[in-house]
């Protein structure tokens, strides 16, 4: 293994650590707030966000070695980025009857608790 299999790893676990990382978030300020496309969003944008700062680490390494490898690493992480965020939008959106439901339940809790 050389360094630029090592770094590809690290990039796709920071991928992958970043559907979850944003998956919980998002699915937690849903169930809080009960505005679903605006966490969404927000879900989307921090999960573009820390893979592209990890991809702009990546090509700033592949830059001093091989210009074909900083082409291919180019074009693998943006790749992995849509993949990322297709995994994302399709969690979040199979999930959302049941996120909005949770916030209606403690939302109505809240209500019969102030009467």
């Amino acid at each position: 293994m050389n360094n630029n299999d090592i770094a590809l790893i690290i990039y796709s676990l920071l991928n992958v650590s970043s559907i979850f990382i944003t998956y919980k978030y998002t699915s937690y300020m849903i169930k809080k707030t009960g505005s679903f496309f605006l966490y969404c969003l927000f879900g989307i944008l921090i999960n573009t966000g820390i893979p592209i700062i990890g991809l702009f680490v990546l090509l700033y390494y592949s830059w001093g070695i091989n210009e074909f490898l900083l082409i291919g690493n180019t074009l693998i992480g943006i790749i992995l980025l849509v993949i990322c965020e297709i995994i994302l939008i399709i969690s979040l959106l199979i999930k959302r009857k049941s996120l909005l439901n949770s916030w209606q339940k403690d939302n109505d809790n809240e209500k019969t608790i102030v009467k």
